[in-house]
Order: C-alpha cells, then structure tokens, then sequence
C-alpha cells in the first residue's frame, strides 16, 4: 500500500538511501530531493528538472510564476539559482565532480542551466560536509532575532560565498539606515495589500494549496498588520523585525540579465547555508525589490554601487527552531 506524501516529507530525506552502487542517473536523481528543499518567493518552487546521461536540467516552470509580485520573474530566476546551488552542494558531498553551463540555448529562458557530472568516488571535505548537512536544516527564520552584533569572524565567513565579480555584497548596522528600511518595508506591504491583482494572486494559490499553511499565516498576519497600522497610526512594537535585527543585507549586480538574477541566487543560497551553521537567522525582505518605485530608493539608501539591488534580507543569531516550509514531491518536480 502506498502512503499518501505529506506536505513536509521533503525535509525528511535520508542520505543513507543514496545508492552508492547505482548508476550515475540513479545518484542525480537522488540529488533532486536537495534541489528542491531550496527556497523560493512565497514558495513557488519554480522549478523542474531532467536528468539523463549524466546531466541535469533546471528548467523554469513558468505555470508557477507569480505574474503580480515577480512581474519581471527576476525573484524565479533567483529562486532556481538557489535550487542549483543546493544541487552543487549535495553533489560535491557525494563526491560527485559537477560543471555548470548555463542557458545553452541564448534564446531560450526556460533551460536555465545544464549541470553535467563526473562520479569521481572522492571524499566530501569538511567545508563540503558542514554545507550539505545545512541544507535540510536551513529555513527562512522570521522570528526576533537575539540583540547581538554579528562577530567579524562570521561576517567575514559570510563575505566569502562570493564567487562572482558582478556581484556586491553590502551588511548595514546602521540604526537610521535600519529605520529607513523599515519604512521602506511598511510602504511595500501596504502597496501590495492594497492592489486588488496581488490579492487575487495570493487567493488563486491560496485556493490551489501552493503555499503551505504555514507561510499563509505568517505572510497574511504581515500584511493585514501593517495595513492596518498604517491606517490607524498605531505604534509598531519594540521587537520589529527590520529595527530588531543585528545587520541588514544587500545582494546587487552590475547587470539585471538572467544569469546575474541565478547566480545571485546561488550566492544568496550559500550564504544562507553558512548562516545556517552559524546559528544565524536569514530572513528575505523581498517586498521592498518587488514595489519598481522602491527598489531605487533602496540602492541608494545602500549607495550601491551595484547598479540593481536583487536580494534584501536581515541577518541575526537565533537559537529559536523556525518551521519548514512545505515541499512537493520531487516526482511532480521531475520531467520525463
């Protein structure tokens, strides 16, 4: 009899079950059950995958686009980087050699990368041990974080996950620098909550079952507070999540393409992976990106000299257990 999948099964892969003696296939199928623990905006989970002779496609699945809040599908492209990273990460520790091509076809946006790979039978390092055990342990953390500076040890851990030259990376402790974010932040909630086409949006996957009850009630509970507030002009409390959190983050690039928007995703997925080791919280503050007229004011609040803000997030130590997200089976991610 076969048992019916639950939403949050995904976060129970056990890496004893990779079949060491398996085809190559085999063993990248396996690694799809990390690819698709990535995060994603509101948890689409944008993403599908082939695997043949050695290689892996990723693939946007456009029929999960959330149209209103992505309009541009910057933060798909982003989530997918991520999913590509946790692939990497996973192979790298099953000591698989892997390669990266990607959009092989320059005209066309939904096969976004090619990962090819090379069963070369070697030892993970402890590096590569320590990252693929965060994978099922990394979560969007929105709880108050602890009021405790980053130490410069961590944060020069944090600076290191960038690979690429097109990107920046910007921390702010600043306390006004914090209080203008937040006012960004209550500005981005209360345009989204208001516009009649994102709340049908979030109805539609809503009704579909896409989200995940869990995320449903934080992010519903977000925006009816702060639209309420703003309307009634009530103090927002201390244990604000902008003003509480210890540093607040900046991803940029020099160009707004599609492989500058994936590779910002792996960037931000490692550095997510080593929070995650660190006991440090990572909590997106994508809404800010996702209002055009804010995303400005946002680089220049940073002085970016990035030209486009991709990723904005809070960072904190937290010792408080943040729930998963649900998942989809890999199976309805898998293309045949």
């Amino acid at each position: 009899m076969t048992t019916a999948h639950q939403p949050y099964d995904a976060w129970n892969v056990e890496e004893n079950e990779f079949p060491r003696h398996g085809t190559l296939d085999e063993k990248l199928k396996f690694l799809l059950n990390y690819g698709v623990l990535a995060p994603s905006l509101h948890n689409t989970q944008p993403w599908k995958f082939t695997v043949h002779n050695g290689e892996i496609r990723i693939l946007a699945d456009r029929t999960r686009h959330l149209t209103v809040a992505d309009p541009d599908a910057r933060e798909l492209y982003i989530s997918i980087g991520c999913a590509i990273e946790n692939l990497l990460t996973a192979a790298a520790y099953f000591g698989l050699n892997s390669h990266v091509t990607y959009f092989p076809d320059p005209h066309d946006e939904i096969w976004v990368a090619t990962l090819s790979f090379k069963d070369i039978g070697g030892t993970s390092s402890l590096a590569d041990q320590e990252l693929f055990h965060a994978i099922a342990l990394r979560h969007t953390n929105r709880q108050t974080y602890a009021n405790k500076a980053l130490n410069e040890r961590d944060v020069q851990q944090l600076r290191a996950c960038l690979h690429d030259s097109g990107l920046k990376l910007q921390l702010n402790d600043d306390p006004e620098i914090k209080q203008q974010v937040d006012s960004l932040v209550i500005s981005a909630d209360i345009t989204q909550f208001a516009d009649p086409d994102y709340r049908d949006e979030l109805n539609r996957w809503i009704t579909q079952g896409e989200f995940g009850y869990r995320w449903l009630i934080a992010r519903v509970g977000q925006l009816a507070t702060t639209y309420l507030s703003s309307h009634h002009k009530t103090v927002k409390p201390d244990a604000d999540i902008v003003l509480n959190a210890p540093m607040l983050a900046l991803l940029s690039t020099d160009s707004d393409n599609r492989l500058a928007q994936v590779q910002c995703g792996q960037t931000f997925e490692r550095m997510a992976l080593i929070a995650t080791t660190l006991n440090i919280g990572i909590q997106p503050l994508s809404q800010i990106i996702q209002v055009a007229q804010l995303r400005g004011e946002l680089s220049k609040l940073f002085d970016s000299a990035a030209a486009y803000p991709q990723m904005a997030f809070r960072l904190g130590y937290t010792d408080v257990a943040q729930d998963a997200a649900s998942r989809r089976p890999v199976e309805t991610a898998l293309k045949v």
